[in-house]
């Protein structure tokens, strides 16, 4: 994440017809290598055009993603110049895969507040959630095994899940693929019938309220994260907001208060805190690496968008446009680049510097050009950048 400035203005104009998921969409065809005495897949892959198939990942065992990535190594504490600080780090001790954190964010002034993260707070909450709202299906793209396994797969999530038979998961192989960008390839996962565990790859029941959560490899998912999500998902869904929130974000760009907003952890667990200011329906361009939605939201991905990077910023004025929301996670729940992908912990310096430079800028410009010619009938995008799309300098 780059952390840059939002600006807006408006204009008034009427947005064409957009089709959201629907169950009687045709589905990418699914094709397995390999099948197990249980009928799971290996070596699967989704036809999600006549001329576009990706390969999902062969997802590893718990015990293979432990030997890979290694205990993971916390910080005691973390002291930042962005409103927040990590306090206290310890093992979790209902997660076999997790760890506790304190957390104190300065929501302005000298007001100070401590943000305890945990396990489920409730016995057997994310279980009665997950009986009406049904696993997770987590959605990545990676490089391989050990990319994920580093941060992602590393999640008690996956490792140590909080529902009995755990959540789907789809990792798409982007060695194996013929990626030209992650907004189709992450549309042709959202559309198929098919998704997988430690044990490989089966087919289900697509239903328009699934949660879904797409994500970086190079995310963590903390132990609040299930119960976390569930019970956003359960609030934002009641009555009173069911036409109006679109999707879940950790960080974005916030029109309400002209900056940047959001609660996540970054680079070796630095923690961020920047409040929304107005925590009701907000209009938010969401940071990729963490945008959880219903699978029938009016939130899209683009399939004709080519490129790898400011798919959360064309996907948030899809919602926008639709006269619906983004919201923030209501809490921290995920932390960005913790670990390198041998599973050692990363230092803000000189890691983030490092990574910003490797960053191919002309992709990066010519992503933000396709989301500024595209949406220019609805916004005057020129003053406008979020925390991922250099939106205002192209």
């Amino acid at each position: 994440m780059a952390l840059l400035t939002v600006g807006w203005q408006w204009r008034a104009v009427l947005r064409p017809s957009v089709a959201a998921w629907s169950a009687s969409d045709p589905r990418p065809r699914a094709s397995c290598a390999g099948r197990d005495a249980r009928g799971l897949g290996t070596g699967c892959r989704l036809a999600c055009s006549a001329d576009s198939t990706i390969a999902l990942l062969d997802l590893p065992s718990p015990s293979m993603v432990r030997q890979l990535a290694g205990s993971p190594e916390v910080p005691a504490s973390r002291v930042t110049g962005f409103n927040a600080a990590l306090e206290r780090t310890s093992a979790d001790p209902l997660r076999w895969w997790g760890f506790e954190l304190n957390i104190t964010t300065r929501p302005g002034g000298d007001q100070e507040a401590t943000v305890a993260i945990a396990s489920q707070q409730s016995p057997n909450r994310s279980a009665l959630l997950a009986s009406k709202w049904g696993p997770l299906h987590f959605v990545s793209v990676s490089t391989g095994v050990q990319k994920a396994s580093a941060n992602l797969l590393r999640s008690a999530a996956y490792l140590d899940p909080a529902i009995p038979g755990g959540h789907r998961w789809t990792v798409v192989d982007a060695v194996k693929s013929s990626l030209t960008g992650i907004a189709p390839a992450y549309d042709c996962v959202r559309r198929a019938a098919l998704a997988g565990n430690a044990l490989g790859y089966d087919t289900f029941q697509p239903r328009a309220t699934d949660i879904v959560v797409f994500v970086h490899d190079d995310v963590h998912l903390l132990s609040n994260f299930e119960e976390a999500i569930y019970e956003q998902v359960e609030r934002l869904h009641a009555q009173q907001r069911r036409s109006s929130w679109c999707a879940i974000a950790m960080a974005g760009g916030s029109a309400t208060s002209g900056g940047l907003a959001g609660q996540w952890l970054d680079f070796g667990m630095l923690p961020y805190f920047f409040p929304m200011g107005q925590p009701a329906d907000v209009r938010l361009l969401p940071d990729e690496a963490l945008i959880v939605t219903l699978r029938g939201s009016r939130a899209l991905f683009d399939p004709k968008f080519d490129g790898f990077h400011c798919y959360g910023a064309d996907l948030g004025l899809s919602c926008m446009a639709d006269g619906q929301f983004v919201h923030l996670t209501d809490t921290f729940v995920a932390s960005h680049k913790p670990w390198n992908a041998q599973g050692k912990r990363l230092q803000y310096e000189p890691d983030f510097a490092n990574w910003w430079a490797a960053v191919d800028q002309d992709a990066l410009r010519a992503s933000a050009s396709f989301v500024k010619a595209k949406w220019k009938w609805f916004l005057d995008l020129s003053p406008l950048a979020t925390t991922a799309c250099p939106l205002k300098s192209v």
